[in-house]
């Protein structure tokens, strides 16, 4: 079984495109979207219908899911210029859901297990308590833990920290599938997993796949997207927006 991993979309469907393409190369058999498909991107509509589109997909919630459903949570307290920034961010994509997009989004499940072949895996957005927080890539096992303890996975994958690792943690296997999106590792390129789990054997390749960045910064222009500057030059450094 290969199973296929991407999530942090954010709008990009150029990105996304690019990773389903590389999937299919690869003979992926079943995905999973870890969430933050719409929000602070220029095609927020056009990535939920892809997606909803992909015969058999799982898909979890991400915290800017539920920021768009929801609004933003109490504990968001960025600098101001931050917060205009982001308040832009989500009216705009607001303005280009419908209803039945956002409550699609809304009912989305917080995980998503599958078991086979003598492994479990556990996929989460940020953690298996939470869709806010934040486990990096250069954190130490110890600091690390609390993703896999109490976990009866195997394999524990994740999102939301834009930058792919993989790490034993103990006897179960941590991973990170990067971002689809908007990558932050100096990276442009977008990003996924595949697991290829067998009766005898499980391994995992991390997977990086150029796509046209020139495509989703016209769509941002063309679509009068908030920050295009910005948002260019964050998709062709590979950098935080």
């Amino acid at each position: 079984m290969r199973i296929g991993v991407f999530g942090d979309v954010h709008g990009n469907l150029a990105a996304l495109n690019a990773v389903l393409a590389d999937g299919r190369r690869q003979q992926v058999e079943h995905w999973v979207c870890l969430g933050d498909v719409a929000f602070k991107g220029p095609q927020p509509a056009e990535c939920i219908e892809a997606i909803a589109a992909i015969p058999g997909i799982a898909q979890i919630q991400g915290n800017t899911d539920q920021w768009l459903t929801r609004g933003f949570p109490a504990s968001f307290q960025p600098p101001e210029p931050r917060r205009r920034q982001m308040d832009a961010f989500r009216a705009w994509g607001l303005n280009r859901l419908n209803s039945a997009q956002l409550r699609r989004l809304q009912q989305l499940p917080l995980q998503y297990a599958w078991h086979g072949l003598g492994e479990q895996l556990l996929c989460v957005h940020a953690s298996p308590h939470s869709t806010e927080d934040w486990y990096p890539a250069s954190a130490d096992e110890t600091e690390l833990s609390p993703m896999v303890a109490e976990q009866k996975a195997t394999i524990v994958v994740y999102g939301h920290i834009h930058s792919q690792f993989a790490r034993k943690i103990g006897e179960r296997m941590l991973i990170n599938t990067g971002s689809a999106g908007n990558p932050i590792d100096g990276d442009s390129r977008a990003a996924y997993l595949i697991l290829t789990i067998e009766p005898d054997a499980c391994s995992y390749t991390l997977h990086r796949v150029a796509y046209d960045i020139a495509a989703t910064v016209q769509a941002a222009r063309e679509g009068g997207f908030p920050y295009a500057d910005e948002y260019e030059q964050a998709l062709r450094t590979g950098a935080a927006l």
